[in-house]
């Protein structure tokens, strides 16, 4: 089972975290996951807050 995701500088913007928090809306097992430096913005941060709003299993979060 995943549990970590570590994605750090893979250049994702704000087009892969919308990808992403559609992603984690359905995830129940994924507890951490580091998006730091991919450039996701304001939009991108929108679309993973959001997520986050619904997905309660995911605790730890870099961006």
């Amino acid at each position: 089972v995943l549990t970590t995701l570590d994605l750090c500088w893979n250049a994702i913007g704000p087009i892969g975290a919308q990808n992403l928090a559609e992603a984690l809306k359905s995830n129940n097992t994924l507890t951490t996951l580091n998006l730091d430096l991919n450039h996701v913005g304001p939009t991108g941060t929108q679309y993973l807050a959001g997520a986050l709003k619904i997905n309660k299993a995911c605790y730890t979060f870099f961006i």
